[in-house]
């Protein structure tokens, strides 16, 4: 049977996701599935071969709140496919269920994937050149367009589930670009007998380490250092980009071109055993290098400098920004669809190109060697833009909630990029129901790792870099979209625990232009707290999320005297509720959601 799960992030990958199923399937006693997820969409597909146990998922999906969350806090929704389910995964997890009962079978299973991971390359592939681009396809051919390329020594080898680009730069100074298995999207090698290169393109962005190990005629003095009391010198260090690279380029180039030292033939057998032979590289004799009409850098200096004068939507400006932000084209690219994107404003309004734009963030993938640079790509926007069926186009695809929610967009921030996303439909705050009609105004922020999950601790490398540099940064000085400077404005308890919070960009109110610290003052006074903590929780009771709200009448409110007993005070605790009160309350409920407890929360208390 097939289920159809929705509501997760595009970021989310399908091991990731197996790895959040595997304990909430385990209680219902499935044991052996498939899930089919690809990156940069929405949504997946469960495969269970037992159709009672898959009902009971279902059940347990619609009983258990938040039963499957990702990273930024979205739940996720289980339902039937509409589909009818492919026999051949039926067949796969029959195998699977057959050997997982048979434990000969099992372990003979396990000894034979175990000597297939014993393959490895003993001293890896030496590197002689490094090149970070993407794939552009705006001449109506597939090319590869190097933003950063750098001579060095280096070399490609494997640690578990990773590649790893090892660069030196110094005698005490290298870098290691450490590439997840599952964030592979293709691979391409092309050469001669003498030198080879390997194209390596990405829907994830690596993990950037740079390491301060001396090495040769270094060597004692580590092992002196090391004799050392105190704590240990920390040497390798969590980064956020390359020497040389600049930070617009390292989130949203996913192309590593790398040239190796080694024939052909042996490249394509060592890059097999290094990826256990599961992603299949593409071996062409094309050359698909070609320098870059602009760098990168100028590119998005004349994109901005183009939307800045155009007078559309912030809605519009959003979509525009996130074509580039996500990778999914250069700012030159997107600069050469802008007049058909106007094309399309004219003839269908705002509405329609901001839904337009927004649905290729989920339907048009990342371009690499085998993309069909004719009908892919910019050309297919191209065609998109101009095609007469777009008139028809509904104005967006959200759902109209009964419940107290609002459209809001959303940003994640990573060690090497910011991505952005939505609008989507929140559970809104006080904030939030109060602005309501500046909605467009205010954006979610997630602070994660490449992959959307929470930035890990690593026992032998620091974070220090990412946590005080690169995220503090952000919170600090804000972030620029398409022109507009969004800026930190805060976060409730819950947020915090999922590490997001909210910024918003000045807006007009009552005449006049209402900025981030003006609002705060708005929602009460706090000049008497002095506590650092306390004032910030206290702020943030503002942005905790709420079905609805209802105002009481003044004049009910009376004060208590505190209950105290042995010097001590017992005021906070439960009470109770006036019928015609409680009847309020209700009232503003649905039927299935009706609660059974009440939080009173006055004057910020």
């Amino acid at each position: 049977m097939d289920i159809f799960i929705s509501n997760l992030d595009a970021k989310l990958t399908k091991e990731k996701l197996k790895e959040k199923l595997v304990p909430i399937l385990s209680q219902l006693e499935i044991h052996v599935f498939e899930a089919r997820k690809t990156v940069s969409k929405t949504f997946a597909t469960l495969t269970i071969l037992d159709t009672s146990k898959a009902h009971n998922l279902l059940v347990h999906a619609r009983t258990t709140q938040n039963l499957l969350q990702s990273a930024s806090g979205r739940s996720a929704l289980f339902s039937i496919s509409n589909k009818p389910v492919d026999q051949h995964w039926l067949r796969v997890l029959r195998k699977e269920e057959k050997d997982r009962v048979s434990s000969q079978e099992w372990r003979k299973f396990a000894k034979i994937n175990g000597k297939g991971q014993e393959i490895e390359p003993k001293s890896g592939l030496e590197i002689t050149t490094l090149q970070c681009g993407r794939f552009e396809t705006r001449t109506g051919r597939t090319l590869f367009v190097p933003y950063f390329s750098c001579d060095t020594q280096g070399k490609l080898t494997r640690t578990g589930r990773a590649l790893v680009v090892s660069i030196s730069t110094s005698c005490s100074k290298s870098y290691d670009l450490v590439i997840d298995l599952s964030a592979i999207l293709a691979l391409t090698g092309s050469g001669s007998r003498s030198s080879s290169t390997l194209m390596i393109t990405l829907v994830l962005s690596p993990k950037l380490y740079e390491d301060t190990t001396p090495t040769g005629n270094d060597l004692n003095l580590a092992a002196f250092s090391a004799m050392t009391l105190g704590r240990p010198v920390i040497r390798r260090f969590r980064d956020s980009t390359l020497p040389g690279l600049s930070a617009t380029v390292i989130g949203r180039c996913l192309t590593y071109s790398i040239t190796v030292s080694t024939s052909l033939s042996d490249l394509e057998h060592q890059i097999n055993s290094m990826v256990y032979q599961r992603i299949p590289m593409t071996i062409t004799s094309t050359k698909y290098a070609a320098l870059p009409d602009a760098q990168y850098s100028e590119q998005l200096s004349n994109l901005n400098a183009r939307l800045l004068r155009m007078r559309i939507s912030f809605a519009c400006k959003f979509q525009i920004h996130a074509l580039w932000a996500n990778g999914l084209l250069s700012p030159g690219e997107v600069n050469y669809l802008i007049p058909s994107m106007n094309v399309l404003r004219d003839r269908s309004g705002e509405a329609a190109l901001a839904a337009t734009l927004r649905k290729y963030h989920v339907q048009l993938p990342h371009p690499d060697a085998t993309t069909d640079g004719s009908t892919a790509g910019v050309r297919r926007i191209l065609t998109d833009l101009r095609s007469k069926a777009l008139d028809l186009f509904e104005e967006d695809s959200l759902y109209t909630s009964t419940r107290d929610e609002v459209s809001v967009h959303r940003a994640t921030v990573t060690p090497t990029g910011v991505y952005f996303y939505g609008p989507e439909m929140v559970a809104a705050n006080r904030v939030l129901r109060q602005y309501r009609a500046h909605a467009d105004c205010f954006l979610r922020v997630l602070f994660s790792d490449e992959s959307g999950d929470r930035l890990d601790y690593e026992r032998n490398a620091s974070n220090e870099r990412i946590l005080q540099g690169r995220f503090l940064s952000v919170l600090r000085n804000g972030l620029e979209i398409a022109g507009f400077h969004f800026s930190f404005l805060g976060f409730s308890h819950s947020s915090l625990r999922s590490q997001s919070c909210w910024f918003m960009r000045p807006f007009e109110q009552d005449g006049s232009l209402l900025f981030a610290n003006n609002l705060i003052s708005k929602l009460g006074d706090f000049s008497e707290i002095r506590c650092p903590a306390k004032c910030a929780a206290r702020i943030g009771q503002a942005f905790s999320e709420t079905t609805s709200t209802v105002r009481v009448d003044p004049q009910i409110v009376k004060v208590d005297r505190d209950v105290e007993r042995g010097g001590y005070m017992f005021t906070d605790g439960c009470g109770t509720i006036s019928r015609s009160t409680w009847k309020l309350l209700r009232g503003i409920s649905r039927a299935k959601d009706q609660p059974t407890s009440y939080q009173i929360r006055y004057k910020g208390k």
